[in-house]
Formats: C-alpha cells, sequence, structure tokens
C-alpha cells in the first residue's frame, strides 16, 4: 500500500465527526485540499475553505482582523515527512511545519484505506472547537 499512496491526491470531502455523534463540514461541502506523498518520503497537505473572503486590501499583510481571522480559521496547511506502518495501514505526519504553530514538531497518526483510486485518511480522536472528534478526509488521485 505504501507505494500506492505516493502520488498527488485531491480532496473530495472533509468532514468531523463528533462524539455527540453529529456530523459536520468545517470548511463547507466544497472544501477543497491538495495532499502529496514523495517517494523520498516527504509529505505537504492542505485543506482549505473555498470560500474564504478576499482581502480589500489586496495585501496579504494589510488584512483587517476579520480578514485575517477568516483566512487563518479556513485552512489547514502543514508539510513535512511521513512513515508507513504496512500492518496498521497508518501514515505517521512528522509535521515539519505547520500554519497552526502548536502543530510544528508533532506527529499525527492517520488510519489509511485505499478503495479504487481513493484514499480515505481518518484521524485519532482531537478537539475541534471544543469538542472531541474524528476527522475524516477523502482524497482522490489527480
Amino acid at each position: 500500500m505504501k507505494d500506492k499512496l505516493i502520488n498527488t491526491w485531491i480532496l473530495v470531502s472533509f468532514e468531523i465527526r463528533k462524539d455527540s455523534g453529529e456530523t459536520i463540514y468545517p470548511f463547507g461541502k466544497n472544501a477543497t485540499g491538495m495532499l502529496i506523498y514523495t517517494s523520498s518520503g516527504n509529505f505537504t497537505a492542505q485543506v482549505m475553505q473555498n470560500d474564504r473572503p478576499l482581502f480589500k486590501s489586496g495585501d496579504q499583510m494589510k488584512g483587517s482582523s476579520e480578514e485575517i481571522e477568516a483566512s487563518f480559521k479556513g485552512v489547514i496547511s502543514y508539510f513535512g515527512h511521513y512513515t508507513f506502518n504496512e500492518n496498521e495501514n497508518t501514515v505517521l505526519h512528522h509535521v515539519e511545519e505547520s500554519l497552526f504553530p502548536n502543530w510544528k514538531g508533532s506527529t499525527m497518526k492517520r488510519f489509511a484505506q485505499l478503495k479504487n483510486n481513493m484514499l480515505e485518511l481518518s484521524t485519532e480522536p482531537t478537539t475541534w472547537g471544543g469538542e472531541n472528534s474524528i476527522g475524516l478526509l477523502v482524497w482522490k488521485q489527480r
């Protein structure tokens, strides 16, 4: 399965399944994203809300507090190197840098399933919006 991971993947769906049983789409049902796994063991992952508002100034460094908040809250972005555990069908993302600085230096476990050129990654339970949740991301080969 590890060799099949090496690819460019386009996001199909991103949902959060809360402990309460509720399923939410934090970036909307039309979220966009790309995940790349290389043969040398590197990865990069971006997931974005598709309808984030434009900055009025057109200058990334001159956004209002509201524009910057909406931009930040509408993106997950990180990169590093990965390892794959064939016995568990898990991918470990060893984060070297992230938009969310708390993830830098962390290792994130993803449970992986490949089905007909689709990759499903799910997270371990994590806190999202104050509640324990599991993220489920479905990707298709580019």
